[in-house]
């Protein structure tokens, strides 16, 4: 059996890299690749393939926007390519999904293959597989309120940390700091996309460089200027600036004119 394949990137480079790593396999043929969302739905449509290689960030339509043109009843086997997104690889962890994760090398890539043509041509597992896309589509319209993982990719794991083993969060450039007890973990956001994406009751931005989570404050003590010092429950120490003070004290039931403050 043929697995009949089309590649949709925005990237001709990511396109020509799949398409290169497909060559090396046999049993696969590309019948036509796509550059954007609106070619893909076109493509997919009059190809019929058996398996798309689909990337989520793409120009208007994106990935999801492809799959619910699409619809779940009429989509071959995917397999998702993105680059790093919390709520994205959470939702692929969640509904057990195909995803390269950019980027991928050929080990990764083979595994994708190996799973996919295991499946395809399985009724039943078409089946399961559109059935977990829509939900997987159902979580991503009506997401959680809150991050409660985090995910940390690394060439050939992720790595899961809660949120609420999380103590204190540090800005490193376009990156973020978690700091643990035990360990740091880099993740591929802002300190101030991760803000929007953290129950802000548990939370707290304290100093332009660092968010922390109150659970883990073992003491507060004032410090010069209407600054204070946090004392979290591992010992490490984070300034509350003045900036950010009034926001921190509201925290703790509005008591910003407690003196004892």
């Amino acid at each position: 059996m043929t697995i009949r394949t089309v590649i949709v990137d925005d990237e001709a480079y990511a396109r020509q890299k799949i398409r290169e790593f497909l060559r090396e396999e046999p049993g696969f043929a590309v019948v036509a690749e796509a550059g954007n969302g609106s070619t893909a739905v076109r493509v997919i449509d009059d190809k019929k393939p058996d398996l798309v290689f689909l990337d989520i960030q793409m120009p208007e339509p994106d990935g999801f926007g492809v799959v619910e043109a699409l619809g779940p009843e009429a989509l071959p086997h995917i397999i998702f390519a993105t680059a790093y997104q919390q709520y994205t690889l959470q939702a692929f962890e969640i509904h057990a999904l195909d995803y390269l994760l950019k980027p991928f090398d050929k080990d990764r890539f083979r595994e994708a293959l190996r799973h996919a043509s295991k499946v395809i041509g399985l009724a039943q597992a078409q089946d399961d597989f559109r059935l977990r896309v829509r939900e997987m589509m159902n979580d991503i319209r009506t997401p959680g309120p809150y991050l409660k993982r985090f995910l940390i990719p690394s060439p050939r794991k992720i790595a899961f940390v809660k949120a609420a083993d999380v103590l204190w969060i540090e800005a490193a450039g376009s990156y973020a700091a978690l700091h643990s007890e035990r360990e740091e973990h880099l993740v591929r956001e802002p300190l101030s996309g991760l803000e929007e994406k953290l129950d802000p009751q548990v939370f707290i931005r304290v100093h332009r460089s660092f968010i922390v989570n109150v659970e883990a404050i073992r003491d507060i003590q004032p410090y010069f200027h209407g600054e204070f010092i946090l004392t979290l429950r591992n010992g490490h120490r984070v300034t509350v600036s003045r900036n950010f003070r009034d926001r921190f004290l509201k925290a703790f039931d509005g008591r910003a004119d407690d003196p004892s403050l």
